[in-house]
């Protein structure tokens, strides 16, 4: 990943006692910095005190908690086999 994602960064321990929440889409992508969707996978969401936090694995492997924001954060339509 090159870019970086436009999703703020969950500071590291404030979800730790958090329940984590299935995602009913796991596929999904991200805006990047440089205007580009990265596709990513969601692992969890959970709730905290500033809203939803959402767990994502990036194509590297690396998984990070991000601040869910709907404007760049959306279901992938790729698992639709190009259909969507």
């Amino acid at each position: 990943m090159t870019a970086q994602p436009v999703l703020a960064l969950v500071p590291r321990g404030i979800l730790i006692d958090a329940e984590r929440i299935s995602p009913a889409w796991p596929q999904a992508a991200v805006r990047c910095q440089d205007d580009h969707w990265q596709l990513v996978t969601i692992v969890a969401w959970c709730r905290y005190r500033r809203g939803w936090a959402v767990l994502i694995r990036w194509p590297d492997g690396h998984e990070d908690w991000r601040r869910y924001d709907a404007r760049h954060l959306i279901r992938s339509h790729e698992h639709l086999g190009g259909w969507g």
